[in-house]
């Protein structure tokens, strides 16, 4: 597959006078091809939502480049992105605050579906609608009159409606309960796919990106660690952090075994170990940092 969405060296920092510059994202590379699911997991604090928010410009990038089919995307300024910056698009993890409580769904949808380059339609809208599950009495009614579920869907619609080469959805589920958790995730996976966009899925949640991901892109203290296709990540995980994250998955079962719990791993920054930091193929496209690799020739 080609890559669509290419992100070389990308690096964002966060500076706050009087205090030390914050260092979120540390030089990740990372791609997305054509109707492809990236899952991208990490714990709180490992600069995954960062990465997300400079893909589709609300952070600027100190350095590196983020690129849409070879062309290098801009951050946001005060001038309305062109319609090729258009082409990645983004679903937040809070649906209520993203979307305007004082208009309803269609007007929100036809803002969309203009952004996108075409003319809206009451069909446009509908079929949108429908495409996420909702109903086409959905149109005349504001976001305050769905539950939590049902907004997320409005806005993977209004994602939806730009037709977007690349979606980027930030923790879409995590402020969802555990039963619509799943529908929502693979509605978004299913529906981009199906329109040949590619999806950049953020998540804290490993065993939920399984289920839908392609690959998984592992991220610790803002460098990508261990990236592959979602079975060898799962099965066959080469990096100590991405065990850890296997290890705390709970388990169901009466003699199920408790999250284990490991010990804390240094924080070590690219600038520190560029060799260690560096990506090394261990087969069929299964990558890890040279640094797990030197702990297991040192054990």
């Amino acid at each position: 597959m080609s890559t669509l969405l290419e992100v070389d060296e990308a690096v964002v920092e966060y500076r706050v006078p009087g205090r030390p510059t914050v260092r979120a994202v540390d030089g990740v590379s990372l791609g997305v091809a054509r109707s492809e699911v990236v899952g991208l997991v990490g714990e709180s604090g490992c600069g995954k939502s960062s990465l997300g928010r400079a893909i589709v410009g609300l952070n600027p990038l100190s350095s590196g480049a983020i690129r849409l089919d070879g062309r290098e995307l801009r951050a946001l300024g005060r001038r309305a992105r062109s319609r090729e910056d258009r082409g990645v698009q983004m679903i937040f993890q809070d649906p209520y605050s993203s979307l305007n409580p004082r208009r309803t769904v269609a007007r929100q949808l036809a803002d969309a579906i203009r952004a996108g380059g075409r003319r809206p339609t009451r069909d446009i809208v509908v079929g949108l609608l429908e495409s996420v599950g909702l109903p086409a009495s959905a149109a005349s009614r504001f976001p305050h009159q769905f539950s939590g579920g049902q907004r997320q869907r409005i806005a993977i619609a209004r994602a939806l409606g730009v037709e977007p080469k690349v979606i980027v959805a930030d923790e879409p589920v995590s402020a969802l309960d555990a039963s619509t958790r799943a529908q929502v995730a693979a509605l978004i996976s299913e529906t981009a796919t199906a329109q040949g966009a590619g999806v950049l899925m953020i998540s804290h949640d490993l065993s939920g990106l399984r289920v839908i991901a392609d690959r998984i892109a592992v991220m610790y203290f803002g460098r990508i660690v261990e990236v592959g296709p979602t079975e060898a990540v799962w099965g066959a995980p080469a990096h100590p952090y991405t065990r850890t994250l296997i290890g705390a998955i709970p388990q169901l079962g009466r003699d199920a075994p408790l999250p284990s719990a490991a010990p804390p791993r240094p924080i070590v920054s690219r600038a520190a170990d560029p060799e260690g930091a560096e990506l090394v193929d261990i087969g069929g496209g299964h990558l890890v940092a040279a640094e797990a690799l030197r702990e297991v020739e040192a054990a």
